[in-house]
């Protein structure tokens, strides 16, 4: 018995002092990113000016009774929301007493004096994220790499990831893509796309402004907000009617540009294209090393895809593993032997203006290819619908 209890007591001594090790090296973590800026008080929170915090005001009152004084980051307050199967964390500034518009999920553990936050998933086998308020979203940062003495600009790489990250660096791209803008959209018609006429309440509280485009030249984006996602509807001002398409995340766009930059806190900016009435993902000409986006393509461009793989008008699917481009030379491999064959100049002018639509930059040395999985380029009613990825 006495060594039994011997045992149990040794165990909760490492335990103790594992406990503590791992406090010590939590707050190596959090002093790394130290709060620049030091309230002793917080304004009165505005529960109105996010709707999440507006819905919810009442369990966030009860759920968090403290909020007189920052306890995050030096001027901000972390708000805990706790839902059904999930845990949100909603974030304010102490100066004006205003949400901002963005959350994380899982567990949470920060300090008052610091900016890190790190958050873990219960019951996963996921490493925890470790974030940094930005002044409008989360930013995941790599805590294993000690913060570095700035550099001057000619110093800087050009392709360092805290540049791709920054909106600012993709700005000159939306000239890549220009439309011109009318001035004024007809009254939209929610009846006219499900989404649209189940979510109008909040789409028209989100988009107080609907008299006038906002992306594209003729097209309006409204903003919809439900539990753990934003999307995004659009709609044609030329007619009020909603386009069957959505799509997800911060969005940056402009009104004289087809292009959006699709901002996720954890990766690098996606790049979205609205042409022919559809979005279409690019592959990121500012983002190092290898990538691939997928998308469907349809009717004529599907039959020009069919076209550069050989493929004839009764074939009713076509496979291939790698449609390559380096300039305006392409080449194929087709299934089942996989040896690369030359393109004839048609094919090949064809494969780089299809290139060219999704987005792949043919540079000098740049290496693109396409590749289509078995069963994924199929006919549809005389017309084929393709499933790609382009991979760079």
């Amino acid at each position: 018995m006495q060594n039994f209890t011997q045992l149990i007591a040794s165990l909760l001594l490492a335990l103790c002092f594992n406990g503590i090790a791992q406090a010590a090296t939590d707050n190596a973590e959090f002093a790394k990113f130290p709060a620049t800026t030091t309230l002793a008080t917080c304004k009165e929170i505005d529960f109105s000016s996010y709707f999440r915090a507006q819905d919810n005001k009442k369990h966030l009152l009860r759920d968090n009774p403290e909020r007189s004084k920052p306890n995050y980051g030096g001027k901000f307050l972390i708000l805990k929301q706790e839902l059904m199967m999930e845990t949100l964390w909603l974030i304010a500034d102490c100066e004006t007493g205003k949400f901002y518009k963005d959350y994380l999920k899982g567990l949470a553990e920060y300090k008052a004096d610091s900016l890190l936050i790190v958050v873990s998933k219960p019951k996963s086998s996921e490493l925890p994220q470790y974030q940094v308020w930005g002044g409008k979203e989360w930013n995941r940062v790599d805590v294993a790499q000690e913060p570095t003495e700035a550099k001057p600009a000619t110093e800087q790489t050009a392709m360092s990831e805290p540049k791709l990250q920054k909106p600012e660096a993709y700005y000159p791209l939306y000239a890549k893509y220009p439309t011109t803008p009318i001035t004024e959209c007809k009254e939209l018609d929610y009846n006219s796309y499900f989404r649209a006429q189940s979510s109008k309440g909040n789409l028209i509280k989100l988009t107080p402004d609907r008299s006038k485009p906002n992306f594209a030249g003729k097209y309006l984006l409204l903003q919809n907000d439900v539990l753990f996602e934003r999307y995004w509807l659009i709609a044609d001002c030329t007619t009020g009617k909603f386009l069957p398409e959505i799509i997800k995340g911060n969005l940056e766009f402009r009104l004289d540009s087809y292009l959006i930059l699709v901002k996720h806190s954890a990766e690098y900016i996606r790049l979205s294209l609205w042409r022919d009435d559809r979005f279409v993902d690019l592959l990121n000409p500012n983002r190092p090393g290898k990538q691939v986006v997928e998308n469907n393509v349809y009717d004529q461009e599907a039959k020009d895809l069919m076209a550069v793989a050989g493929a004839t008008v009764r074939d009713n699917k076509i496979t291939f593993e790698d449609l390559r481009c380096v300039g305006q030379t392409c080449t194929i491999k087709k299934f089942p032997d996989k040896t690369a064959q030359p393109l004839t100049e048609e094919q090949s002018r064809l494969a780089e203006s299809i290139l060219k639509k999704w987005g792949a930059e043919l540079q000098e040395g740049t290496s693109v290819s396409v590749s289509i999985e078995e069963g994924k380029c199929v006919r549809k009613r005389s017309n084929p619908v393709c499933e790609i990825k382009v991979s760079r």
